[in-house]
């Protein structure tokens, strides 16, 4: 089981931080997937980064949880652009609860997301090219399409229907509105705006990618990763295999796939 961690507030953005207690300078981020709670400081794929000598922090989403805003889109992918600037620039991070204030800066920051987590992730060069060292853990990325393609494939129907009536609402703020999904989430979700990772492709640029998916998976199918990671290769075919890696695993959409991800991710990026 992982060591302490402490809940954090960096402006706007509060989150769980899962110190490595090796003086680190490298943090990961870690985005989770939807529908789900906030972290609560009992994430069980932490020990997999921590171990490593990685500080670790698992923000809510910017109007999500803990969070202050509105839960959008674009907010998604900015909740990971203001971490890395505070993180890289030094920043301030506060538990008033306990009266703790900590100084943060790191020279190196590794992005990683599961699930819906991984679609916010994969646009991040779209917005800052320079981001790099990037983990897509059973990527959400082209929603408009789940459920169709493959048997046994979760929809965006079963999704919607588990955030409207198993009260996640209350914890992804704008999502929906007067009781239905709100209009920029519609359209999101059916791949119609500029932030479909399929079509963003090209944005991936010089970005070090990690992609791993279950076999089992039955919430997004594992060849959808394969697809993408053809798609990188045949848009980047001088990008070297160490930069680009699809990894896949005798595991489904849960935690066992998250744990074993992650290390591997972890130890791919410090092999750099």
């Amino acid at each position: 089981m992982h060591r302490a961690y402490v809940q954090l507030r960096i402006g706007g953005i509060s989150g769980c931080f899962y110190p490595s207690y090796h003086n680190s300078s490298t943090i990961l981020v870690y985005g989770i997937g939807a529908p789900a709670i906030p972290d609560s400081g009992a994430l069980k794929e932490a020990d997999s980064v921590i171990r490593k000598g990685i500080d670790l922090f698992v923000p809510d989403y910017i109007g999500y949880g803990r969070s202050t805003g509105f839960f959008r889109p674009i907010n998604c992918v900015e909740t990971f652009l203001r971490l890395r600037r505070s993180f890289m620039g030094g920043c301030s991070a506060v538990n008033n609860f306990r009266g703790l204030r900590l100084r943060l800066r790191y020279d190196r920051i590794l992005f990683a997301g599961k699930s819906f987590g991984g679609r916010y992730i994969s646009l991040l060069p779209k917005f800052e090219p320079d981001v790099s060292d990037l983990a897509l853990i059973c990527p959400a990325l082209e929603t408009g399409s789940y459920g169709n393609a493959y048997i046994e494939e979760e929809s965006i129907k079963d999704f919607l229907r588990c955030m409207g009536k198993d009260g996640y609402s209350n914890l992804y703020r704008g999502f929906f509105h007067k009781g239905r999904i709100s209009r920029e989430w519609r359209i999101h979700l059916s791949d119609k705006d500029d932030m479909a990772p399929l079509s963003n492709v090209q944005s991936m640029g010089d970005a070090r990618i990690f992609i791993a998916h279950g076999r089992h998976d039955k919430s997004i199918n594992f060849h959808r990763s394969v697809s993408y990671y053809r798609m990188l290769r045949s848009a980047f075919p001088n990008k070297k295999r160490e930069s680009l890696t699809l990894r896949l695993y005798n595991e489904d959409h849960g935690i066992g796939l998250a744990k074993k991800a992650l290390g591997a991710f972890v130890r791919w990026a410090l092999a750099r």
